[in-house]
């Protein structure tokens, strides 16, 4: 087991990783609630009140080549697949550079970096493809994610003194650069079913 920190930046730009939620693991649940104090929290690194955030243990399992199971942490890699979205639809607006520039960190030739569960993957698909084909599937929270982060976005760049390209870099830039996750990455002789149970199990004690 190997245990590093990483901001989103390295873990999805700078490798060739894809990140799988297994059969085991729930579909995604999070809702305003989840994203208000998210968006809070970059608030805090956008204002400075804050220099860095910590989003929590991301713990992955090697399948095959570059493909990882996410044993931990698939509810905030997908929200965070949800911000990036919304941040590359916004790039063309606010950025002097090209929407390529953030594709890398959704996509790897041609295929989802973060593959959600089947209950999920229709909605991701048109996350990435066509964001306003969301109002087409049942599963709201993904389209719930997407309208609250664009709203919250587009109201920081709108409405901050300064030009508006110059508060798109900025947010960009606390959101791959300023928030921090511990990373760690279990052998094939870890028990990864195991690890989960524990972690959800800590989680409940601490938060009962």
């Amino acid at each position: 087991m190997k245990a590093r920190e990483q901001t989103l930046e390295n873990l999805l730009g700078k490798k060739s990783k894809i990140f799988i939620v297994p059969p085991f693991q729930r579909r995604y649940a999070w809702n305003d609630t989840n994203f208000k104090q998210l968006f809070e929290d970059i608030e805090a690194l956008l204002d400075g009140t804050s220099k860095r955030h910590f989003m929590g243990t991301l713990v992955f399992k090697p399948v095959s080549g570059n493909r990882h199971h996410i044993i931990d942490g698939q509810q905030r890699l997908a929200t965070f697949t949800i911000i990036l979205r919304v941040l590359r639809a916004l790039a063309t607006k606010y950025d002097l550079s090209k929407p390529k520039n953030l594709e890398k960190f959704l996509t790897i030739e041609g295929k989802q970096r973060f593959q959600p569960s089947l209950h999920d993957k229709e909605a991701f698909l048109y996350l990435l493809d066509d964001p306003q084909g969301l109002q087409k599937v049942k599963h709201r929270q993904v389209r719930a994610g997407y309208d609250f982060f664009s709203e919250k976005f587009q109201n920081y760049i709108e409405n901050t003194k300064g030009k508006k390209p110059t508060h798109f870099k900025k947010l960009v830039d606390a959101v791959l650069s300023k928030i921090v996750f511990v990373e760690i990455v279990l052998t094939t002789d870890d028990d990864a079913h195991a690890i989960f149970e524990s972690i959800n199990y800590r989680c409940t004690i601490n938060t009962g």
